[in-house]
């Protein structure tokens, strides 16, 4: 990404917003709202920090149906 001028923090966070947007858009729309009303104006780091939070509770259950062995094999 250095060839475009991207950096990587900008690259990962923008990863961290696509990933729960295709997870649960409505989670995503919830969020993007929330962050909207609570300070009038969304900044992409407020979004990404929210974003990541809500896709932490998808990893926490995925590890906790990988540790009883119900998780679909990809």
């Amino acid at each position: 990404m250095r060839k475009f001028g991207i950096p990587h923090k900008t690259l990962r966070n923008f990863i961290d917003v696509c990933e729960l947007r295709i997870i649960d858009s409505e989670i995503y729309k919830r969020v993007v709202e929330a962050e909207q009303q609570r300070s009038g104006e969304v900044s992409a780091k407020s979004i990404e920090l929210r974003c990541r939070m809500a896709l932490n509770e998808y990893r926490v259950e995925a590890n906790r149906l990988k540790e009883k062995k119900e998780a679909p094999s990809f």
